[in-house]
């Protein structure tokens, strides 16, 4: 584990999933079935990667507190001394969850966004 805040964690996963999904997005615009090796599709399995690593890094530090509802995070008095634990979890939380699912889904309109490399096997 790195010593970097989860919020910061949480801003380098957000801004990774965002480039991320434009990068998927540009890539399956371009209607071409590229080889692996191709540097797009190696740019787009990059940032999958990254994500990945974030969230991994992420979950390490929420541990236990995945368990709790997003709602009880700021009110556990177990959490209470331990903000980097809570805010993991919150962070995770809100990713995993189907409002943002269906914003990201909906930057590319009447469809789902398809999935590239590492991902398509999620």
């Amino acid at each position: 584990m790195t010593t970097t805040p989860s919020l910061d964690l949480a801003g380098q996963l957000w801004a990774a999933d965002l480039a991320y999904l434009t990068a998927a997005t540009t890539f399956w615009a371009t209607g071409r079935d590229l080889p692996d090796t191709d540097p797009r599709v190696a740019h787009v399995l990059d940032l999958g990667d990254r994500c990945l690593d974030l969230i991994d890094e992420l979950e390490q530090r929420a541990g236990h507190a995945l368990a709790i509802r997003l709602n009880d995070l700021a009110t556990s008095p177990e959490l209470e001394l331990v903000p980097e634990v809570a805010t993991a979890a919150a962070v995770l939380r809100v990713f995993a969850s189907d409002l943002y699912i269906a914003d990201a889904e909906a930057l590319q309109p009447d469809r789902e966004l398809p999935a590239v490399g590492i991902w398509a096997d999620l």
